[in-house]
């Protein structure tokens, strides 16, 4: 199990036990409290300041530890701008470094948007083989839609989507699930430019974007972060290029982008 996913049941498990012996103390010892005190508007005021502080804590310890997770970026913000969040950030900081230190780990085995170097040498080990992984025609025509209005508002002319380099694409892909790995490099050793050769495709600029991420606007602002990435989609040098997008559920999606003149 995961140092981090130890660290969270360990400090919950602790948190249960302090609960329980709480209690336990509390109600063996209330019954040498005198009755006057028990009916008291005091004791019931400290009762429910007490319980109230303790619920405002938990929940914002559990809202600060959501945080953690590499939830969609519209759920992150969500959490960040609810109440408890706010509250956890701007009156403990301790709190919030606890979580930090102890909690961020937590989403370490979800896949997260990772853009491979534009470097041919690295290689990415999923960790994990797809054999039939599934083909997301419909996002590759979001993506098209994405990399063109980024083209768009800089003044350069759109890509047209061309058959021939999905093709290619979508082989890369294939091969990289079922070999477990994501790189420019093939199996044999093959660059994305013997690629396009292979297949008989002329060009004279061409260039190739890779990313692993659990969705596309994951994928898409990974590749725009990335300087080589982010230069291949708004390049004026190149008027075509083929998208495949392949899946493998939760353990996320490839995303190859070949872009030629």
């Amino acid at each position: 199990m995961p140092e981090s996913y130890v660290k969270a049941l360990a400090f919950f498990g602790i948190w249960l036990i302090v609960e329980v012996l709480f209690f336990t103390v509390f109600y063996f010892g209330a019954d040498k409290l005198p009755q006057s005190w028990e009916k008291s508007r005091t004791n019931a005021a400290f009762g429910i300041l007490g319980g109230g502080l303790k619920a405002l804590l938990i929940l914002s310890l559990i809202f600060l530890s959501l945080l953690m997770l590499p939830l969609p970026k519209y759920v992150q913000k969500s959490i960040s701008k609810s109440y408890f969040s706010k509250f956890g950030h701007d009156n403990s900081p301790q709190l919030v470094s606890f979580v930090d230190t102890n909690f961020s780990g937590l989403g370490s085995n979800v896949i997260k948007a990772v853009a491979v170097s534009p470097d041919q040498k690295k290689i990415v080990k999923l960790g994990f083989t797809e054999k039939n992984p599934i083909i997301n025609i419909a996002e590759e025509k979001v993506m098209l839609t994405k990399i063109n209005k980024a083209r768009t508002e800089i003044g350069v002319d759109k890509l047209v989507l061309d058959d021939k380099l999905s093709e290619v694409a979508l082989s890369h892909g294939i091969e990289m699930f079922a070999g477990g790995f994501l790189s420019h490099l093939s199996a044999d050793g093959s660059s994305p430019f013997d690629r396009l050769n292979k297949q008989q495709i002329s060009y004279f600029f061409a260039g190739e974007n890779l990313a692993i991420a659990p969705d596309l606007d994951s994928a898409f602002n990974a590749l725009m972060e990335s300087p080589g990435h982010k230069a291949n989609i708004l390049s004026g040098d190149y008027g075509k290029v083929g998208i495949a997008v392949l899946g493998a559920g939760s353990k996320g999606n490839i995303y190859v982008q070949e872009f030629t003149d």
